[in-house]
C-alpha cells in the first residue's frame, strides 16, 4: 500500500498539535497538508508538511489545494473563546460542514472528526447540540468513510487555562477508578491518545462510524502495521 496524503484542520489545537507530532513518525502518510488562519512555526523545518494560510470565508482561493486521501478535522472552540454563540456555532458546525463539502467534492475518501461525549442534536445544552447537529450533517454527506470520535474530558497541556476543565480533571483523578462498565466512556482521555486513535482508525478502516470515548481509548492502544 502506497503512502497517503492527509489534511489536518485545527493543527494548532490540543488534539491537532499532538496529531501533527505523531504524523511525523507515521509512514502511512507521506504528505501532511495543514489549512489554517495562522502560521504554525514548528512545521517549517519538516519537508513532510505543506502549510496553507487561508481565509476560510473564501473557499475559492484554496479549494483546488484541498485534496487528499484523508481529512483529520480537529476544529473546535468554546463559547468563551469564540465570544458569542453565533461565532461558536460557526467554528464548531458551519465551518466544519463547509470544509467537509469541499472535501467531498474533491473525492476525499476519509473524513475523521472530533465531536464530543454526549453529542445530541436534541440536547438543551448549546455545545452538545452543536456537536449533534454537526454529526447529523456530516452523515448526510455520505462520505465513503466517515469516522466520528466522541472523547470525554480531554487531558493534556493546553496553551490556555480553562478553570472548568481543571476542576473536572481533579475530580476525575479522584473518581476515575469507579468509572467501569457503561460508565467507562466518562473517563478523561489524553489528547495524544485521541490523536493516535485517529491515525489507527484511518489505517484500519473499521466498519463503523461513531466511537465513544472508551472506544477511542481502545483504538489508541492498537498496534497497526500500516502506521
Amino acid at each position: 500500500m502506497s503512502a497517503k496524503t492527509c489534511i489536518v484542520l485545527g493543527a494548532s489545537g490540543l488534539i491537532g498539535g499532538n496529531l501533527i507530532n505523531l504524523l511525523k513518525e507515521t509512514s502511512s502518510y507521506s504528505k501532511v497538508l495543514t489549512f489554517g488562519r495562522k502560521k504554525i512555526f514548528e512545521l517549517n523545518s519538516n519537508e513532510k508538511y505543506e502549510e496553507h494560510i487561508v481565509d476560510f470565508s473564501k473557499s475559492e482561493t484554496y479549494s483546488e489545494e484541498f485534496k487528499a486521501d484523508t481529512v483529520f478535522c480537529c476544529l473546535g472552540t468554546t463559547l468563551r473563546q469564540a465570544g458569542s454563540r453565533q461565532a461558536a456555532r460557526y467554528v464548531d458546525v458551519e465551518l466544519v460542514i463547509q470544509l467537509a463539502k469541499i472535501a467531498k467534492s474533491n473525492d476525499v475518501k476519509q473524513f475523521l472528526v472530533i465531536s464530543s461525549l454526549g453529542a445530541d442534536a436534541k440536547s438543551s445544552n448549546f455545545y452538545l447540540k452543536n456537536k449533534g447537529d454537526l454529526e447529523q450533517s456530516l452523515i448526510s454527506l455520505n462520505f465513503s468513510q466517515l469516522y466520528i470520535l466522541r472523547p470525554s474530558l480531554l487531558l493534556g497541556d493546553r496553551k490556555e487555562t480553562r478553570l472548568g476543565e481543571k476542576v473536572g480533571e481533579f475530580a476525575l483523578k479522584i473518581f476515575d477508578f469507579a468509572l467501569m462498565g457503561s460508565w467507562e466512556k466518562y473517563k478523561g482521555i489524553q489528547a495524544i491518545d485521541v490523536a493516535q486513535a485517529m491515525i489507527n482508525i484511518s489505517n484500519s478502516e473499521p466498519k463503523k462510524t461513531i466511537f465513544e470515548s472508551n472506544e477511542v481509548q481502545h483504538w489508541s492502544k492498537l498496534t497497526n502495521s500500516k502506521s
